[in-house]
């Protein structure tokens, strides 16, 4: 009994020496897991209780906001609780059942991603061929949920409580961790499933995105070359602009863009079989420039941050999946700088909220209202 009690304290000893070090990753979790509840939880009361009008355009947004909210909520719990349970997280259903719901809003998010890019695409790229309409958004949404759930499944048989030796092997504690003793190659098939989604969604995010942003480019400054020259346009071409400038101002500039048409616009003057000729106002084309720098921006944001977030986790996922001994090659000292590295893909479920929803003028003003003093002494009363 006493043997067992001292080794006992020999591990706890061993884990509050890990706890500490890993005290700063600890931190910056909490953080993820603040400013993830705080920006996802305002785009969901937002969307849902305070927005009059519902733009098609924003259906996505309160959706991914919940599973952003879940995701960074989620994922850095866990990994709170694995860095506090280093040499002593012996309950192996907890570990299975974190190691699943992680990898679910994890796939989620990324899946949502995908299918927005997909939506951007076709809206500013495609206008004139199908379109994703309700009942497809919400098909993709169902189709993502299951999918995400497929893909999370398998952790529940790769991970689970595992013997964790210090370096010279004379204590012993329990992590939650990949399992060695499961079948290598049903491993290695899981790890490259994985790998391949996640390359496949980044590098369809990165064409649609490239391709929208050219789309605009080309759009405005034909636009402005024509407006500049005074060359005539034909009806195609006004046609085709028009619909290209209604896709992009609906997105997220409602309200700016329709004060500023019916103030700065100049009615069309000529009128034949063939061609059209167009005035535009020197205000117009500069909220037009502004609008192609916003969304310039965004699109580069959200391409940028994804792989920021995603490239190095999925580098050290063929790693682990290729040394099963993967995480116990680090020193005590080189452990936070890894983990840190292996966990910034939660970075983009605190971030979206921003890139996605305050670029929405309509969302700042009414999240401006929410916190407003007058609207937080009233929620007091």
């Amino acid at each position: 009994m006493e043997n067992n009690a001292t080794y006992s304290n020999a591990v706890s000893v061993w884990n509050s020496k890990l706890s500490k070090i890993l005290i700063p990753n600890n931190i910056i979790l909490s953080l993820y897991i603040f400013f993830g509840i705080i920006g996802n939880t305002t785009v969901i009361i937002v969307y849902r209780f305070r927005m009059r009008k519902k733009s098609e355009d924003r259906y996505f947004i309160p959706i991914l906001a919940v599973s952003d909210l879940a995701g960074a909520t989620v994922c850095g719990s866990f990994g709170i609780a694995l860095n506090m349970m280093q040499t002593e997280f012996y309950n192996k259903h907890l570990c299975k059942a974190w190691w699943f719901f992680a990898a679910f809003t994890t796939y989620m998010s990324i899946l949502l991603l995908l299918i927005i890019a997909t939506q951007r695409y076709l809206k500013v790229c495609r206008p004139q061929g199908h379109q994703m309409k309700q009942f497809h958004k919400r098909l993709a949404v169902g189709l993502s949920v299951c999918l995400a759930c497929v893909l999370a499944v398998p952790t529940t048989a790769l991970y689970g409580s595992v013997d964790f030796p210090n370096a010279d092997g004379s204590v012993v504690g329990a992590r939650c961790s990949k399992l060695k003793e499961v079948n290598k190659t049903l491993t290695l098939l899981y790890g490259v499933i994985i790998i391949v989604i996640l390359l496949t969604s980044m590098t369809v995010m990165i064409f649609f995105y490239s391709r929208i942003g050219h789309k605009v480019y080309v759009h405005f400054k034909y636009k402005k070359r024509s407006h500049s020259s005074g060359k005539e346009l034909t009806s195609s071409n006004i046609e085709e602009m028009h619909t290209v400038s209604s896709v992009i101002v609906s997105d997220e500039h409602v309200t700016e863009h329709k004060e500023s048409e019916r103030e700065k616009h100049e009615p069309e003057v000529i009128t034949t079989k063939t061609k059209s000729k167009v005035k535009h106002s020197t205000g117009s084309a500069d909220i037009n420039k502004r609008l192609v720098h916003k969304f310039t921006i965004m699109f580069m944001m959200i391409t940028i941050v994804f792989l920021i977030c995603y490239i190095p986790k999925v580098i050290l996922i063929v790693i682990e999946g290729l040394n099963p001994y993967f995480w116990q090659n680090f020193s005590d000292n080189e452990l936070p700088g890894i983990l840190f590295i292996y966990r910034m893909y939660i970075v983009n479920n605190v971030i979206n909220p921003f890139i996605y929803a305050f670029m929405d003028i309509d969302f700042r003003k009414e999240t401006k209202k929410l916190f407003s003093f007058n609207t937080l002494t009233s929620c007091l009363k």
